[in-house]
């Protein structure tokens, strides 16, 4: 999914989405705080620390989202989903 370019003074529901990714209180306005979570969150993933969420920030905060599911399991999609349909088979 493509997502819009945000700058801090932006208002909308992808700021909403970029907020809740972040961690921090969703709003939908990039302000202050946005600017300051997004700037650390490129700098801890190694991007560019602008504050303009762009391209590759999107996409390192997708890949956070995915890896978060496994992380707070700790199991793969194949143990929770491969018993599915299986009677035989146990987690």
């Amino acid at each position: 999914m493509a997502h819009a370019e945000l700058y801090k003074g932006d208002s909308s529901e992808e700021v909403t989405l970029l907020q809740t990714l972040l961690g921090i209180n969703a709003d939908g306005v990039f302000g202050d705080q946005t600017e300051a979570a997004v700037i650390k969150f490129q700098t801890e993933h190694g991007l560019d620390a602008d504050g303009i969420v762009g391209a590759r920030t999107w996409e390192a905060l997708e890949a956070k989202k995915a890896s978060s599911v496994i992380d707070t399991t700790g199991k793969s999609f194949g143990q929770i989903f491969g018993g599915i349909g299986n009677p035989g088979a146990s987690s």
